[in-house]
């Protein structure tokens, strides 16, 4: 009688370990299949750009050249011209550091 009631309070544990296993499982899921349908939603074309520039802003290079503004921005047009900060990035990228001082840029081509 008393082999029977252990095996009984035996039986009683583990069904009570199992259905409590069971039930964490089914939250883990639930939640995990909530998290991805949110991603899911979050997957739109304004979040992709957003962390585009957010990932363009945390790069910490310093970039030269007549094409930057095409660079970052995908407007799908060329580059047209290049103002006097370009300019002078292209003049100190391409002279010797010595002759640098001798570099004046020309504001009258601004019109």
């Amino acid at each position: 009688m008393e082999k029977e009631s252990q095996k009984k309070i035996s039986d009683l544990e583990n069904d009570m370990h199992f259905l409590r296993e069971k039930k964490r499982a089914d939250a883990d899921f639930y939640s995990r299949q909530k998290q991805a349908e949110s991603n899911k939603l979050l997957l739109t074309k304004e979040f992709l750009e957003l962390k585009k520039y957010e990932a363009i802003s945390s790069n910490n290079k310093v970039y030269f050249g007549n094409s930057i503004p095409g660079m970052f921005f995908d407007s799908g047009q060329p580059a047209i011209g290049r103002d006097k900060v370009s300019e002078a990035a292209t003049a100190a990228q391409l002279l010797h550091p010595s002759e640098l001082d001798k570099v004046t840029i020309d504001s009258s081509k601004d019109s």
